[in-house]
């Protein structure tokens, strides 16, 4: 397995020092800070590379995705759709593929690339105020790789990092479209129009992060339960129904489940310091932040669904973490930068390694092939 480790951490790291010399060779120009983009989506390309040349069956969900493909192919979305009620804008675009190909590998390449540009657009965002190269590596170890084979969740969750904008910039509008699209992918995409709260306050009265946290933790129970038991019934396939099946045997929080606090309380605590760098708002990564850690401890009363929720949040972390270091720099406390960088650095390696090596019940990505090299 030692060349697994080397490939996807090397894809990782190789991807990191581009994105961070595009932001070296960034210019300023008439008040538009231009990456190099040749560097920036060079950084996009290798880690296409990695994941969309895999060779089928190291995704974890590969294989059945495969069969979705060759299905469609054959009979078409529409009944594929009547039968299964899967997610009709991933149907659609299985049919757009397949108009023009019946090769499964290069579904699995264009289902790679389209989410990793938009996560991208998402990054290059945020390009004045964090370091790439840290924001990279921490999309690279703490998502990237939990989506291999995921590509329902992967391309949903990639659309809702691009439409956060959207709430920093007060469109309603624009968010609830680019959430919707994202749930023609993922209907679990649907919880995310709870952020709807920050795009339509007043810009003279802030929006509470605590009373949208508080409300959360509350409703969040009701809506597992509710999902469970009316909506995915209305679905009929037993698939869903085994994502949402209730836990009996209990309720109990793990120290892994709250690996993200020492996070949140360091970016409420430099929050003055980051607010002054930053022109967003940071309440909304802080708020999302927040709230992948609500949904992570109430997973434990409903299914893998459930727990996936988080992930249409943890993008605020890669940008978050990467804010906190430039704080620390610009503050009297800016020696222990020296400890942090390596902190979340390794945080980062062991997260990824916890989520696909040890937790992931299909082992496949620990034997990796690609169609380009062997």
């Amino acid at each position: 397995m030692t060349k697994e480790y080397i490939i996807y951490y090397g894809t990782i790291i190789i991807a990191a020092i581009f994105a961070w010399i595009s932001q070296i060779l960034a210019k300023d120009k008439e008040n538009k800070y231009k990456l190099n983009k040749i560097f920036f989506y060079l950084s996009a390309f290798v880690l296409s590379i990695t994941m969309g040349c895999r060779v089928s069956g190291v995704g974890v969900d590969d294989k059945t995705y495969e069969m979705i493909f060759n299905q469609i192919n054959n009979s078409g979305f529409l009944s594929f759709f009547i039968s299964t009620k899967m997610e009709p804008g991933y149907l659609i675009l299985n049919k757009i593929v397949a108009i023009f190909t019946d090769d499964f590998q290069l579904f699995i390449y264009i289902t790679t690339l389209i989410p990793i540009l938009l996560f991208y657009k998402a990054i290059e965002y945020e390009r004045k105020n964090v370091n790439f190269f840290l924001v990279i590596f921490l999309f690279g170890t703490l998502m990237y790789l939990y989506f291999f084979g995921i590509i329902r969740l992967f391309i949903a969750a990639s659309i809702m990092a691009f439409s956060i904008r959207y709430i920093f910039e007060k469109n309603t509008l624009k968010y609830v479209c680019f959430i919707l699209i994202a749930s023609l992918f993922h209907y679990s995409a649907l919880f995310m129009l709870l952020m709807v709260y920050f795009t339509s306050e007043k810009p003279e009265k802030h929006r509470s992060m605590a009373k949208f946290i508080i409300a959360t933790s509350i409703m969040l129970p009701i809506l597992i339960i509710v999902t469970s038991r009316y909506v995915i019934p209305i679905l009929g396939e037993s698939k869903f129904e085994g994502y949402t099946e209730l836990n009996t045997g209990g309720f109990a929080i793990s120290l892994g489940d709250l690996d993200k606090v020492p996070f949140l309380i360091l970016a409420l605590i430099f929050k003055k310091d980051i607010d002054k760098m930053k022109g967003n708002d940071l309440r909304i990564y802080i708020t999302m932040f927040a709230l992948a850690t609500v949904v992570a401890i109430f997973s434990k009363i409903g299914s893998s669904v459930i727990v996936r929720l988080q992930w249409y949040c943890m993008f605020s972390l890669c940008i978050l973490l990467p804010l906190i270091a430039r704080a620390l720099i610009k503050t009297k406390f800016k020696n222990f930068i020296i400890l942090y960088i390596p902190i979340i650095i390794i945080y980062g390696i062991f997260y990824s390694y916890r989520i696909v090596f040890v937790q992931s019940s299909n082992k496949c990505m620990t034997d990796y092939s690609n169609i380009l090299f062997k």
